[in-house]
This record gives C-alpha cells, sequence and structure tokens, in this order.
C-alpha cells in the first residue's frame, strides 16, 4: 500500500492505494516506474513490476483520480508469461525507466526470445512502447495494452563475425541529447566475461516501430516469419495512438522484424557519425558491466560524455570517447565485503560532483575527479583526463581539477610540460597488489558507513595502466571467441582465452593478411606454436620469486606491435588504440 500525493504536496483525501504492480515487494526484484501528473490530482503510473500472480511481471498503466475509490489498471497481461494468441513476452526484466517521447512512452527490457524457441533457449534485449493515453481494449481485450509493440536492440561488433551483446544490465539518457539512449550490455553469465556500451536514437526507435514488417507464426508450432505486408492492419496500422485498435492487431501484430541499431549522431570531438549497424562505442572484455551514468564536460569548447560504468565485481570505470576512440583513464576498486559484490545502482549528484554507488551490503560516495592520483605533470598530461590538467604556477604545482592548466586530450603530449616536471616513470608491468595506505593521504578521498559503521581503509595502486588492442578471433567448442591484447595483465590473448592450451585455438582469419588472402583454420598444433612465439615476442616467459611462469613487458616488441597494429588480426573499433591511466584502488568513498 502507498499513499499519493498531488503537485502541491496534499494526500489525495488521505487514502491508500495499492501498489502491486506498480513497485516491487522485494530489493530482488526488478521494477521500474515513470509517473506522469495529469492536470491538478490526476496521476499516472507506467510501471514494470511483479504482479499478483505467483511474481510474474507486467508492464502496466496506473491511472489513480482522488476523485474515485478505484484505480483503473491497464496491462500488458495479468501473467506476462504469454499472451493467449502470441506468447510474445516471456518472464522479462526490466532496465532502468521509462521514457516520455512524442506521446509515447518507451520501456527496456530483456526477456527469453520467443522467435527463436525452435532453436534454443536465448535471451534478447527490447523496447517496448505503449501510447500515453491506451486506456485498453473491451471486452475480450480489456485491461490489456492496444498499442504496444516491441523490438530487438542490436548491439555487437562490425565485421563477418559479430560477436552479440545480448544482455542489456543499464541504461542511461545522454545529458547532451536527450533523444540518445546508452545501454550496457554483457555476454550471457555464464560465458567468457566481456560488456560493450551501444547508443539508441529515439527518432530511430521510433521509425523502427512505424516502419518494420512485423514477425508471426502461421500456427502455434512454427517458425517465426516476416508477416506478408497485406496481412498487416491499415488505418490504423497496430501499435498507433490515433485510433482505437482491434484485438486482432494487439494480439497477434506485436513483435517487429527489424531490430533497432546501434545508431547515433554522436557528438564527440572530431564530430563522428555513427552508422547504422555501428559497432559499440566502447568494448572491454574480462569485465561485466551493471550500470552506468553519463556526466557531460566542455573542455576547451569541445563536449564530452564522460561515462561511469559499474561492474559486477565492484568496480567503477571512468571512460569518455574521442572521436571514435574510448578511453579508459581510471579504475576505481570498491572496498567490498566479498569479490563478487555487483554494483547494483549507479546515482551522479545533482551538482555533477560525486557518484553514489551501492552493492548489497554498502552505499559508497565517491568523487568524479581524482586528479591528484597524478604526480607529475607528465603523467597529468599522458592520463587525459578531461577533468585534470597540470597547473604549472609557481607554489602551486599540481594536477587539479581545472581545463586551465596545461592538457593535450588529442595526443597526451608531454611537450608540453616543464622539462624538470616532465620527468616520470611509465610502469608497464602488471599492476602491483595493493598496498595498505591507512597512514597515508589515500589518492581517493571521502566518506562511507559500512555494516558495522567502521569506515574501512583505503588502499591505492599506481602507475599507468597502457592497454594495447590486439584482437584474435578463437574458436572453443565451434563458438567464436574475440580475444585482445591487454597490459598490464599482459597479455589476455594468453592469461585468459589460453588457460588450457590444448582447449583453445586461435582462427587464421585475418591473420597479417587483407581481405583477399584469407586462408582456411590450420592446425591446432601449429597454430599453438604459431601463438607461442608471437607471445614470446612481446611478453617473454621469465620466473617470479616463487618459481612460477610469468610473462614481462618486451618493450620494443610491444611499441612496434601498437605501430604496425593496422595488419591486426581481427580490430575491434572500440579498443583500437592504447589507453593510458591509472588504478585506483579505495574503500567506500
Amino acid at each position: 500500500m502507498f499513499q499519493t500525493a498531488t503537485q502541491s504536496g496534499t494526500l489525495m483525501g488521505d487514502q491508500d492505494w495499492n501498489a502491486v504492480g506498480i513497485s516491487a515487494s522485494g530489493p530482488g526484484q526488478d521494477a521500474m516506474t515513470f509517473i506522469k501528473v495529469e492536470g491538478e490530482n490526476m496521476i499516472t503510473f507506467f510501471s514494470g513490476a511483479p504482479t499478483q500472480i505467483r511474481y510474474n511481471y507486467a508492464f502496466s498503466r496506473t491511472v489513480i483520480d482522488p476523485d474515485s475509490p478505484d484505480s483503473v489498471v491497464v496491462s500488458t497481461d495479468t501473467s506476462v508469461s504469454t499472451w493467449i494468441e502470441s506468447s510474445t513476452s516471456l518472464d522479462p526484466s526490466f532496465i532502468g525507466q521509462p521514457i516520455e517521447y512524442n506521446g509515447k512512452i518507451y520501456f527496456f527490457f530483456r526477456e527469453e526470445a520467443v522467435e527463436a524457441r525452435n532453436v534454443a533457449k536465448v535471451v534478447y534485449s527490447r523496447v517496448g512502447q505503449v501510447c500515453a493515453n491506451d486506456a485498453g481494449g473491451t471486452q475480450d481485450g480489456a485491461g490489456k495494452f492496444t498499442t504496444f509493440l516491441k523490438a530487438r536492440l542490436s548491439c555487437a561488433t562490425a565485421g563477418d563475425f559479430q560477436m552479440s551483446f545480448d544482455y542489456l544490465h543499464g541504461i542511461f539518457r545522454s545529458p547532451q541529447n536527450q533523444n540518445i539512449i546508452f545501454g550496457a550490455f554483457t555476454t550471457p553469465e555464464f560465458s567468457f566475461a566481456a560488456s560493450a556500451i551501444c547508443a539508441y536514437d529515439l527518432a530511430e526507435i521510433e521509425a523502427v516501430f512505424a516502419t518494420s514488417a512485423f514477425k508471426g507464426q502461421s500456427t502455434g508450432s512454427s517458425l517465426w516469419l516476416n508477416v506478408p505486408n497485406n496481412d498487416v492492419p491499415e488505418n490504423p496500422r497496430p501499435g498507433e495512438c490515433s485510433a482505437p485498435q482491434p484485438i486482432s492487431s494487439y494480439t497477434k501484430f506485436q513483435l517487429m522484424s527489424k531490430q533497432v541499431p546501434n545508431k547515433a549522431d554522436y557528438s564527440s570531438p572530431p564530430r563522428t557519425v555513427l552508422d547504422a549497424n555501428s559497432p559499440p562505442l566502447i568494448l572491454l572484455q574480462l569485465y561485466r558491466f551493471q550500470k552506468l551514468v553519463v556526466q557531460e564536460m566542455a573542455v576547451s569548447g569541445l563536449e564530452f560524455d564522460i561515462f561511469f560504468l559499474g561492474t559486477s565485481e565492484g568496480q567503477i570505470l571512468k571512460a569518455y570517447i574521442y572521436g571514435e576512440t574510448p578511453r579508459i583513464v581510471e579504475e576505481i576498486l570498491l572496498d567490498l565485503d566479498s569479490d563478487d559484490e555487483a554494483i547494483n545502482v549507479l546515482k551522479i549528484s545533482k551538482d555533477g560532483t560525486r557518484i553514489f554507488a551501492s552493492t548489497t551490503s554498502r552505499v559508497y560516495s565517491i568523487p568524479t575527479e581524482n586528479c591528484q592520483r597524478f604526480k607529475t605533470c607528465a603523467e597529468c598530461v599522458e592520463g587525459q583526463d578531461p577533468a585534470c590538467s597540470w597547473e604549472a604556477a609557481q607554489g602551486r604545482q599540481g594536477c587539479v581539477a581545472s581545463h586551465d592548466g596545461l592538457m593535450d586530450l588529442e595526443n597526451g603530449s608531454i611537450a608540453l610540460c616543464p622539462v624538470a616536471s616532465s620527468t616520470t616513470t611509465l610502469q608497464t608491468s602488471p599492476a602491483t597488489p595493493a598496498t595498505d595506505t591507512t597512514d597515508q593521504t589515500p589518492s581517493l578521498t571521502g566518506t562511507t558507513t559500512g555494516k558495522d559503521g567502521q569506515t574501512p581503509n583505503s588502499k591505492t595502486q599506481t602507475g599507468p595502466r597502457m592497454e594495447l588492442s590486439i584482437c584474435y578471433p578463437w574458436i572453443l567448442s565451434s563458438v567464436l571467441i574475440v580475444c585482445c591484447c591487454n597490459i598490464p595483465t599482459c597479455i589476455a590473448l594468453f592469461l585468459s582465452c589460453k588457460k588450457r592450451k590444448k582447449n583453445y585455438s586461435p582462427s587464421n582469419l585475418n591473420r597479417n593478411r587483407d581481405a583477399s588472402q584469407k586462408v582456411p583454420l590450420r592446425s591446432m598444433e601449429r597454430l599453438n606454436s604459431e601463438v607461442d612465439e608471437e607471445a614470446d615476442e612481446l611478453c617473454p616467459m621469465t620466473q617470479t620469486d616463487n618459481g612460477s611462469p610469468h610473462r614481462s613487458i618486451n618493450e620494443n616488441s610491444l611499441h612496434e606491435k601498437k605501430n604496425g597494429q593496422s595488419s591486426a588480426p581481427l580490430r575491434i573499433p572500440s579498443t583500437a588504440t592504447p589507453v593510458r591511466g591509472t588504478t585506483v584502488s579505495a574503500s567506500e568513498a
């Protein structure tokens, strides 16, 4: 039960209202709500939440009128587990908050893909739409939306061998352009870890619903195929808001054939227009994004979207895109109770100075800038953090949160630095384990309270981290896996994909060859030998103190590879250049 209030803050007759289907009844349930105030007292809730029936989920429109004792509820279905005829909505998980655009409500979710049921049980991410004024059908369609449509979101790598990211975990509306929606995607939970950020234009989403063909079945056991245009009603077309819909329209025509492309007119200097089905804006392996927030920042007349990406293991990555090149400039490691605590909420303060993150046990407050982690001018300029510049004034030298000092976001050139202050040691070896700095000034400051009421110690890892993108396709049990050279963990190609040498084999496609020179796969033994030779060139095998093998970095070979990476076997555009930054491990801040 809940109480509702008008815009003036007065209770609607001091009445209680049933919140089932409007909000979650427990912290483990997915739920979303968009509240629209209409007139003086009328309130409309657009919600994705559990229903009364076995905690099944539905997207609903609930109108509460203080002059009426009852609320009016319109739903996608009372149980959502199936539509009577089309079976097009299965166990949805709602993501983010609904968005109102041009008289329609758009909401994001992932669900079991009914159109792939005859092949395998897979999950797709979707965007759904209903008209904001949809009051539901009549007779047999009473209580059901008449304008509900849905389409699959496309988020995949480019090229002949596409890798799709089908698990949507978070959305965020661009602060620069309210028509752009960013989505955080991952691979399935029990596959190799990789994540991507894709972008969608609300105008493009609207166009897909207005023009795409529909998918349907001729019988309950047949394949899902495009419905012939002659079979689709006109005037009104299914999903239109202008006129009442016949029951045959909103029970049969719901699933769009066309996917919503990863497409955005993205304002990032230099101005970049992404074509339909562009590759992800950001793509990272070994991470699983869970939530994201985006902050707008203007530097020297150029506008950037700064991404803060929360992961399944409690990290927060700070990234931005320069042209088509993503840059990870900071990794914040939260002081967690366990290694697998995911960030389930990520918010940014109204003034943009702090990020608020929560796990199942704690809430964290973290500053959005951490320029003091850079100790020299060279580190500050090379770090290419758009929030930071080097202040060279006498007596005030340091890396500060300002755009008035020395900075070079385009090239990160230390030639800007005074000779005396530009000297620094670039640590390209793997980052050392975190050391306790309880008695020192932590690199990341702030306050927090843990479950025991105590403030945990801060830990810091420093040293610029380089990531070199040399990406190879691998075949594992007939499944294509893409792995990239990754520093300072040395080469993810060997440390992640090649843990068991005989179980993995790299593909020979695009291996220092152009498209006309591709050759078939060769034997696993020969390929493994060839890969080992390349591993020895980039990361020679050495012995650690305990005698175990360890690969260190051969900087000469590294730079040779970096300079020649245009011929890399498989390039993922969003990881195509080195990324410099620092890794900061901090307590709740």
